[in-house]
């Protein structure tokens, strides 16, 4: 019986998602508003633009640092993502079993620290200002580059992890021991600038501004300096793609659904 309730619950998930993706109409407006875009030669603003969705290629140079304002911590990139672990039992009271794990939020003095938080700073492409979630998808790498200074600045130790350092408050050559549960730590992913190559934007002109979504369109990032038709080209592959993928989805849990309920009756 329990079989047959997850079975007709995954039945009546995947065509209800599957119905939803059927009505939306999101990627046909977003294509509609991609053939009227405008190709930003040399990236200039122009004001006859105000509005459009406009395409601008370019070597991005940034204009404003990233700085987590939690801990005063300024980094040369527009942008950072900060996660967050705390050093903790994962077993059981009489086994332990010490690991660092996720954590989503905690008080250190008077600050909240919180995981997965983004800072943004702003790039400049010919004369757009770009920033805010344009940066968060032009590629991210784990930052490797904090001084004993700043982590000592900071009330932290640094330590080096699987190809991640960290700013932890615990003993870097001491750990494996109950003594140090409760203790957190601290990495970052950015945007090197250094590996940051041409890119071709996409996204709606707003004064000097490329404004990556608004309640009709959500912005683009594409390697390289691509002309219009490319451009258009890999937008609508993209779309095709994740509509392909989503009713895949919902196919699988319809027939798995199907399954476990053939399967309850016999």
């Amino acid at each position: 019986m329990f079989k047959k309730i997850i079975g007709i619950i995954l039945v009546v998930i995947g065509a209800g998602l599957g119905f939803l993706l059927f009505r939306d109409d999101g990627d046909k407006v977003k294509g509609t508003m991609m053939k009227d875009a405008v190709y930003a030669e040399n990236g200039k603003v122009l004001p006859s633009n105000e509005g459009k969705v406009v395409i601008v290629p370019g070597k991005p140079v940034m204009l404003e640092r990233a700085v987590d304002t939690d801990l005063n911590l300024a980094f040369n990139t527009p942008f950072i993502k900060r996660h967050l672990q705390i050093y903790k039992n994962v077993g059981s009271a009489s086994e332990r079993k010490m690991r660092w794990t996720s954590l989503t939020s905690v008080k250190r003095g008077n600050k909240k620290i919180s995981d997965n938080t983004n800072f943004y700073g702003s790039l400049k492409v010919g004369d757009f200002i770009i920033g805010g979630t344009f940066l968060a998808n032009m590629g991210t790498s784990p930052f490797t580059n904090f001084s004993e200074s700043a982590a000592r600045r900071l009330g932290f130790k640094m330590q080096n992890d699987a190809g991640n350092q960290y700013l932890t408050e615990a003993p870097v050559k001491d750990l494996g021991s109950f003594t140090h549960e409760g203790r957190i730590r601290i990495r970052y992913d950015y945007v090197d600038m250094k590996k940051l190559g041409e890119k071709t934007f996409v996204g709606i002109q707003k004064g000097n501004q490329l404004i990556f979504k608004d309640d009709t369109f959500t912005g683009e990032v594409h390697d390289g300096i691509l002309a219009r038709d490319k451009v258009l080209q890999n937008s609508n592959s993209n779309s095709t793609a994740g509509n392909i993928f989503g009713y895949v989805c919902c196919a699988l849990m319809i027939a798995g659904g199907a399954y476990l309920v053939v399967r309850s009756d016999s």
